[in-house]
């Protein structure tokens, strides 16, 4: 069931891509994370628990070939092989 709750929210925040901001666009410094998606300093428990910082931590977790499918059954079927094999193990 976590491995559902994880590809539902990456999936989640990979439709909503237009709306959410790389750390390249907030940062003119050169990053290392800079292609990964901005994420907002937490201050209480229930802002850093919910799904659109989650979603974003965990989309930054995934492989750069994973992150750049447009496609998104292509992006679904990776997902769920690359969890599959994560947490085979």
């Amino acid at each position: 069931m976590p491995c559902l709750y994880i590809s539902e929210v990456v999936c989640c925040v990979k439709s909503n891509m237009e709306k959410i901001k790389y750390n390249e666009e907030v940062h003119d410094h050169c990053k290392c994370q800079k292609s990964d998606l901005h994420t907002q300093i937490c201050r209480t428990t229930l802002f850093k628990n919910s799904i659109a910082n989650v979603g974003k931590n965990l989309y930054n977790k995934l492989t750069n070939t994973i992150k750049r499918l447009e496609k998104t059954q292509e992006f679904k079927r990776r997902l769920k092989y690359f969890y599959c094999n994560i947490f085979s193990v």
